[in-house]
This record gives structure tokens, C-alpha cells and sequence, in this order.
């Protein structure tokens, strides 16, 4: 199988795993993290398929989170800081 059907084949398996993100998005992210080269005009096909095998490598390592995300959860309980510190010191003048 020759570079350009592979790569296909990996922007065919990132869309089934990946729906919510469009194609120029694959395609920037990976070239963006490839250490040879981020000249997509110069970059042969056998670097381009390599470039989308590591992305494509690194989101599946990636953790998938539910839809509220834990930064999300870092920021709100962050904002309620206040009111987590207090409660523990009332817990602890109790004892």
C-alpha cells in the first residue's frame, strides 16, 4: 500500500474516533507537533503519514473526558475555595 492510501486510511480513523474534530484540524495539529519539517508544501507523503501516525498515536493515548471537562471542575471548585476552607475549619474546631 503506497503513503497516500495510508493516509487516507488514518484521516478515515481519526474522523470514526474523533467526529468532532474536521479535517484541517487533524491535519494542522499533526504537522504542527512533526519535528521534521512544518512545511506541508514540501512534505512528502511518506512524512505526512508519518506526522498523522504519531497524532493519530497520541490521541488514542489521550484520556477522553466526560462533557464537563476537569479543568472545568478545577476552576468551579477553585471558585469555592472559600467556602471548602471553611467548612474543614468548623470540622476541625469540632475536635
Amino acid at each position: 500500500m503506497n503513503f497516500y492510501k495510508k493516509i487516507v486510511n488514518v484521516l478515515l480513523e481519526l474522523n470514526k474516533s474523533n467526529p468532532k474534530h474536521n479535517l484541517g484540524k487533524h491535519i494542522a495539529t499533526s504537522v504542527d507537533s512533526s519535528t521534521t519539517t512544518s512545511d506541508l508544501w514540501g512534505m512528502s507523503d511518506e512524512e505526512l503519514y508519518n506526522s498523522l501516525r504519531n497524532y493519530q498515536l497520541s490521541m488514542e493515548m489521550d484520556v477522553h473526558h466526560d462533557e464537563e471537562s476537569e479543568i472545568d471542575k478545577i476552576v468551579r471548585d477553585g471558585l469555592r475555595l472559600g467556602q471548602i476552607l471553611e467548612s474543614e475549619d468548623e470540622y476541625y474546631e469540632e475536635y
